[in-house]
């Protein structure tokens, strides 16, 4: 009959297409279910989100600042790998001291205002102000603020051990939640 042969020739059609498709090393999502089913509209909808996040996947630059200590080279990552297979860009311009040097030049009425913000969610320790921590983690978040801001960084990550602990006495830990809270993606 005409419909077996029409249902025919549309199968042929799409498996070409299909086939052609895969040679081209396309990603696509072969959904064979009728149109008006609601799991073949989920699967399709799944599909489009995870090509969007995809597709802004490969076109994130992400900072890094230092790199890994003695000891901790089992958390090391292929910078080169990450890019072939994801398309982010890992920006390891920065290094401990560049982000140190940008903390020093940091104002310190942008530092106060920080505080005061600060102060107004939450409970602020009188010790951490008179040592200074406070103030050390204050310029560090807009140090790395102004950092995100000019290389166009989607997310940082900064390798603070040992040298932030042992010598500045401040860990970055403060300075990205709080650029974390800004919309930037921190480690």
């Amino acid at each position: 009959p005409f419909s077996t042969f029409v249902l025919y020739s549309l199968y042929s059609a799409f498996t070409v297409l299909r086939n052609s498709m895969r040679q081209m090393d396309f990603k696509f999502k072969d959904v064979q279910k009728f149109p008006y089913r609601k799991d073949a509209v989920k699967e399709i909808r799944d599909f489009i989100y995870a090509s969007r996040v995809s597709r802004s996947i490969r076109r994130t630059k992400i900072g890094l600042i230092g790199y890994c200590s003695m000891g901790i080279y089992t958390t090391c990552f292929d910078q080169l790998k990450i890019r072939s297979v994801f398309g982010t860009e890992i920006d390891s311009f920065a290094d401990s001291y560049l982000l140190y040097d940008q903390m020093m030049k940091i104002k310190q009425d942008r530092a106060d205002k920080v505080l005061k913000e600060l102060e107004k969610k939450c409970n602020i320790d009188d010790e951490v102000v008179k040592n200074k921590s406070l103030d050390k983690s204050l310029k560090m978040y807009l140090a790395l603020k102004d950092m995100v801001e000019e290389r166009d960084w989607k997310g940082v990550t900064v390798k603070c051990q040992h040298e932030y602990s042992t010598f500045l006495k401040c860990t970055a830990c403060l300075p990205l939640s709080i650029l974390t809270a800004d919309g930037a993606m921190c480690t």
